[in-house]
């Protein structure tokens, strides 16, 4: 009896090859190597929700879970530079209204992680987004609308979940699928998940470029043990202090321009400003009503009158923050009847 339950135990630790290499080649497609995560975050960044691209930038630059990256403002001390990490978001098959915190995943998982200055400029920007989204919000009340104290909100006004990011992660997937190569000169083979960013930033911390002390990257990521934390290790060829410093160089020395991005109310604003940004040195510009609903894909039913009374307005307040001079007005025949638009900025 003694030697099947010895024979037992081997069976169980002796691992196939074939499925090792599997698991090593799905883990080394969720890791994203320098070329690839600034085609990634060139890309995320023109997505309709700005938090979305913030999010990203905290989560690669911090290590933390995306659970744990629903945290609150009052989380955040930005004097000291720091993230308390004491509370994760529960959301797995529950309505929005259900949401709720619990307890970090492990006693290690508590803790106070040191902000980058990216990290930290992309939240500043999440809770100023949030600020002018409610306040948009108040005058402009929707059913749909959801509020939360979460700093990375979905477009709903809801904390950004795993399924939500996923999602808008997928839509970036697939852009880079069709249009890498032509873009920026490489396939694109990877597959992004939430939790790939937890791996780069385990993984490029462990690199030569900065070679973090192992127990000081369990300590910032909340590992309770060193195997975990060397179960992320990818050949890519102190302190909290030291990870901060190498983290600030590790931004600047690959060029990584992480900035404010332009946020809308309304989904069309973007699409006249990629317009007026295509019109060289014209600053005015005339469309026909059949023109103006074929630059913001709209269908046929949507009359003149919708147009007027529905985005007009939203357009003109999102794009004037950008471009102080823009307007737009009714183009009308005799009759009053609306010809068209005329843009100009």
């Amino acid at each position: 009896m003694c030697l099947w339950r010895k024979r037992e135990k081997a069976v169980k630790i002796d691992v196939p090859l074939e499925k090792k290499r599997e698991a090593r080649k799905r883990l080394d497609a969720k890791f994203l190597e320098i070329h690839e995560l600034q085609a990634f975050f060139d890309v995320l960044g023109q997505c309709r929700n700005a938090s979305y691209y913030d999010l990203a930038i905290v989560l690669l630059l911090t290590g933390i879970r995306i659970g744990e990256a629903a945290f609150l403002p009052s989380d955040v001390d930005f004097d000291k530079g720091i993230l308390h990490i004491d509370k994760a978001l529960q959301y797995h098959d529950l309505k929005v209204d259900e949401f709720y915190f619990d307890t970090t995943k492990t006693v290690n998982a508590d803790r106070e992680v040191a902000l980058p200055i990216a990290a930290s400029e992309a939240i500043q920007r999440a809770i100023k987004r949030n600020q002018e989204f409610e306040a948009y919000m108040e005058q402009n009340p929707s059913p749909a609308f959801k509020k939360c104290d979460s700093v990375f909100q979905t477009e709903y006004g809801s904390p950004i979940t795993s399924h939500s990011f996923r999602q808008v992660l997928k839509r970036v997937e697939e852009k880079l699928l069709k249009n890498c190569q032509k873009d920026y000169g490489f396939k694109w083979v990877k597959h992004v998940t939430p939790h790939s960013f937890r791996h780069m930033h385990i993984s490029y911390l462990q690199s030569n470029e900065m070679h973090i002390a192992v127990k000081d990257i369990m300590t910032r990521v909340g590992h309770a043990n060193f195997e975990t934390t060397m179960g992320y290790t990818h050949n890519i060829s102190r302190s909290q202090e030291n990870t901060v410093t190498a983290l600030n160089q590790f931004v600047e020395k690959h060029n990584f321009h992480f900035k404010e991005l332009k946020s809308y109310t309304c989904k069309y604003s973007r699409m006249i400003e990629q317009f007026i940004e295509t019109c060289d040195d014209n600053n005015k510009v005339e469309l026909s009503v059949d023109e103006f609903k074929d630059l913001l894909h709209l269908g046929s039913r949507y009359s003149p009158k919708h147009i007027v009374s529905n985005l007009l307005l939203k357009i003109k307040k999102d794009i004037v923050k950008y471009h102080p001079q823009f307007d737009i007005k009714i183009v009308k025949l005799s009759g009053n009847q609306i010809k068209g638009f005329s843009i100009s900025w």
